[in-house]
């Protein structure tokens, strides 16, 4: 069974004489000058906000956002690699697999130097999984782990770490 079309003005179902005669979004010739009339506001007012012209969104710099990723992300991933074969970082834990977690979420800035590696998908304990759950804080202190201390061991000891400046 079909589902009945509304008329895009007032809402009615659209009925049959008013598909075989062309009207497909609306019931009535009524509704359509209605509609047409909104339409054209609609678009006048796209155009123009608090009667200025409306200004065109930037283009992306491509160059300037490969440059920016290079810098916080320099290794090509080889770091986030290193991290994530070095294992679990809560104690105990021996999960795998394990992924690359941010101690700092990206938006706040956070960079390869803040990537800890945590047990997650597959593994029993998800602790990456976790982590996003209950907040970083919550998770450092029910785990007994520092994962900035940790982040930052990690980029020391990483042959990757100490060559990108971030």
């Amino acid at each position: 069974m079909k589902a009945a079309r509304r008329c895009a003005s007032c809402r009615k179902d659209v009925g049959e004489y008013a598909r075989s005669v062309g009207l497909r979004r609306v019931c009535s010739v009524k509704c359509s000058e209605k509609l047409r009339k909104a339409l054209s506001l609609v678009r006048e007012w796209n155009r123009k906000i608090d009667g200025k012209p409306r200004k065109r969104l930037p283009t992306i710099n491509r160059k300037r956002r490969a440059a920016r990723f290079a810098k916080a992300y320099g290794s090509g991933g080889r770091h986030a690699a290193w991290v994530r074969a070095q294992g679990c970082v809560v104690p105990d834990c021996f999960g795998r697999p394990v992924e690359a977690a941010h101690t700092r979420s990206r938006g706040a800035g956070g960079t390869s130097r803040h990537l800890v590696g945590l047990c997650g998908f597959g593994s029993p304990e998800n602790h990456h999984a976790e982590q996003h759950s209950i907040g970083v804080a919550t998770f450092q202190g029910r785990r007994h782990v520092n994962l900035a201390a940790m982040a930052e061991k990690l980029w020391r000891e990483s042959p990757y770490g100490e060559r990108i400046q971030s």
